[in-house]
């Protein structure tokens, strides 16, 4: 599918990713919910939660490789969703990576606007599925897959890739 292919070279080039989003972690017996904003930096990323408002202003940033956390008195660990450490606080720098360099498994035409769905393997039990608005790297919603089952569900407010 052409359009998949230019989509996905686009992203590949994309120097610059910000986005904000409604983010739902589903552990099975626990469900956590936190709207998160992300952007790029030259050497890695930040991701600052937003919501809920007691947790509002912790970041995780992650330079070269190092992850770090920067808040004032909070600590926020709710586990992880894979044993790859995929957790809530990553989930759109995992979403961003699939759409530069993950391997494009699936692209397909989905819903009466025709959007285009693409489902990106990040490793061999993971996959990010994006649903972009047709004709364009918008993303609408994505989610996050670990052996066959939807761990992290992404809402998009905005976004802006550059």
């Amino acid at each position: 599918m052409e359009e998949a292919r230019r989509l996905q070279e686009m992203l590949a080039e994309a120097t610059e990713i910000r986005l904000e989003a409604d983010v739902t972690a589903d552990y099975g017996e626990r469900v956590y919910r936190f709207r998160l904003a992300m952007e790029t930096l030259p050497e890695g990323w930040r991701v600052r939660i937003l919501e809920p408002e007691n947790l509002s202003g912790v970041s995780a940033v992650s330079r070269e490789g190092a992850l770090q956390l920067e808040f004032e008195n909070l600590i926020l660990d709710t586990g992880d969703l894979s044993p790859a450490g995929l957790c809530p606080m990553n989930a759109l720098p995992v979403a961003a990576d699939a759409w530069k360099s993950g391997h494009l498994a699936e692209a397909l035409y989905s819903g009466k606007e025709q959007n285009l769905s693409l489902c990106f393997d990040v490793s061999d039990d993971t996959r990010v599925q994006t649903l972009f608005v047709s004709g364009s790297a918008t993303p609408l919603s994505a989610e996050i897959i670990v052996d066959g089952v939807s761990v992290l569900f992404l809402a998009f407010r905005s976004a802006e890739i550059r």
